[in-house]
């Protein structure tokens, strides 16, 4: 018998051989990704944050610098002695202990 054609399809037609091979080949591609879906789904809070806990609140006032398109706005505030800068990217607070312009907001707390 000729290993080209089957006696199932018409004569003279080739067989699929590596179709089923594809076959499965999507059919685990597809688990995979289906798989990390759900795994990385079920590591998201509430909100979708993940972000710890808000112990103190600063709610006193604050300056706001806005800056041209494309560049991070800042708040200015201070809590006691220290001044806090906070930019809306992703970086780092600037903390800059016993800062002349918070002299007089006393010691910790609201600012």
């Amino acid at each position: 018998m000729d290993t080209t054609t089957s006696p199932h399809s018409p004569a003279g037609h080739a067989t699929a051989g590596p179709r089923p091979r594809r076959r499965r080949l999507g059919l685990l591609v597809a688990g995979v990704l289906g798989l990390i879906l759900v795994t990385t789904a079920g590591s998201c809070d509430e909100r979708g944050l993940g972000d710890a806990p808000v112990g103190q609140r600063i709610e006193g006032p604050r300056d706001i610098i806005v800056m041209p398109d494309k560049f991070a706005n800042i708040a200015v505030v201070c809590d006691g002695p220290t001044r806090i800068y906070v930019t809306t990217r992703e970086a780092a607070p600037v903390v800059v202990p016993d800062h002349p312009a918070c002299a007089d907001q006393g010691t910790g707390g609201e600012g």
